[in-house]
């Protein structure tokens, strides 16, 4: 008896697109034939057992691993002021498969475990469209996904974006996959200051090489106030200070040789001097995001009140009569709806598209960097139209939301 897995899926693969594998057995034709697959996540000795009949004319089977492998995920939520590289455990499942069959006279069906297997695989937790006609980047839909993309040398970090804006108080962080396929044991940080000078800087990647799972999804603090409280291996803190015009950040080799896509951050100074609000959240590819609203903001409180009324008759002593002091109509709760509309500023067309996946996410959150924490919010504003300056000129978004938790109000 043998069991031929004909396809696998990617490793790592996109956790919440199909994970397909693809069986043949030479005992397809055996009756009550099935196929067994035994998935365990995580190292666990458990596992979930599944079951398919084989296709009743070329005698094959698929199994999709989506489903219990998505299960396992969870989010990796960034703390503001972090420095260096860390580890996004919930946002990888390793798994193995080991495949089996049974068949046999309705009788006796008789199980047969273990006769292949496919070990050591892993799962992001990503979501990509599964086939984007306007978006020719081939490595953003399922249907072209190629792992070598996120971590083979020159990977992309798990971003939408290659280029962004920040003011020098601001945190920022890049998402990775490693696998030791790259040599990611440095990060580089190039640095343009307002003469056009670059200074190279480096510090050392803690979580190379990748020898564990948590290891092989990570991140890089890698905003302005982050890099300034980071140990160097090459040049002197500060790294950023009132000169720098610009700064690039990539994983490298010892010697600063690049093995990652290069991600541009342009320092906007005299955004210091407005009102602005930073949201961050949870992109197609698992990482986080961030941009900077620097529209400003108006916020909003609609009350809604219940009220019922009682008698404002009450005795005094032994007399019972009106008393102007006692309420009769009371608001026994007060409901207040807490609201905020943002704006973004003027945008380019590539933050355009880059914003449009906010508008996806599941988690999306404002950065409190006074209380250093990332707070849920809901958005409100369900619709979004692709701007171009083409058609629409100079444009901006704006975008309402409220936070997660509820107000509270005394009650009677």
């Amino acid at each position: 008896m043998a069991i031929t897995v004909n396809q696998a899926a990617d490793s790592p693969a996109l956790g919440y697109n199909k994970m397909l594998y693809a069986l043949d057995s030479t005992n397809k034709a055996q009756p009550n034939f099935k196929y067994i697959a035994d998935v365990y996540v995580n190292n666990s000795p458990d596992y979930i057992r599944l079951k398919k009949p084989a296709h009743p004319v070329s005698g094959y089977s698929a199994f999709d691993l989506q489903g219990v492998i998505q299960d396992y995920f969870d989010i990796d939520v960034w703390t503001p002021s972090s420095t260096g590289v860390t580890t996004c455990p919930n946002s990888i499942v390793e798994y193995d498969v080991r495949w089996g069959e049974e068949y046999g006279p309705s009788s006796g069906v008789v199980t047969y475990q273990n006769l292949s297997s496919s070990l050591n695989k892993y799962a992001i937790n990503a979501s990509l469209d599964e086939f984007t006609i306007t978006d020719s980047t081939i490595f953003n839909n399922y249907h072209e996904y190629d792992p070598d993309h996120i971590k083979s040398n020159d990977f992309y970090f798990l971003t939408n974006g290659n280029k962004f804006h920040l003011t020098v108080n601001d945190d920022f962080v890049l998402d990775f996959y490693q696998d030791n396929t790259a040599d990611t044991s440095y990060i580089g940080i190039d640095v343009t200051d307002n003469t056009g000078s670059v200074t190279s800087y480096q510090f050392s990647n803690a979580q190379y090489p990748s020898n564990t799972k948590a290891k092989k999804r990570c991140r890089i603090y890698c905003g302005p106030r982050n890099l300034n409280g980071t140990v160097l291996t090459i040049g002197s803190q500060p790294i950023i200070n009132s000169n720098t015009v610009k700064y690039t950040v990539y994983t490298c080799q010892a010697d600063l040789t690049r093995t990652s896509q290069e991600v541009t951050f342009i320092l906007d100074g005299n955004c210091n001097r407005t009102e602005y609000i930073r949201i961050t959240f949870l992109n197609q590819w698992g990482g986080y995001d961030t941009f900077n609203c620097y529209g400003g903001y108006v916020e909003s409180y609609n009350y809604q009140r219940s009220e019922f009324k009682k008698s404002n008759y009450v005795w005094t002593n032994t007399l019972y009569g009106f008393s102007p002091t006692e309420r009769a109509k009371t608001q026994f709760n007060n409901a207040i709806d807490y609201s905020i509309k943002a704006y973004t500023g003027w945008m380019t067309e590539d933050e355009s598209d880059f914003l449009e996946n906010m508008f996806r996410s599941k988690d999306v959150r404002i950065v409190d960097t006074i209380r250093n924490i990332i707070v849920p919010i809901n958005l409100k504003t369900n619709t979004y139209t692709k701007k171009t300056h083409q058609r629409d000129g100079l444009f901006q978004y704006e975008f309402e939301f409220t936070p997660s938790f509820t107000s509270n109000v005394q009650k009677w």
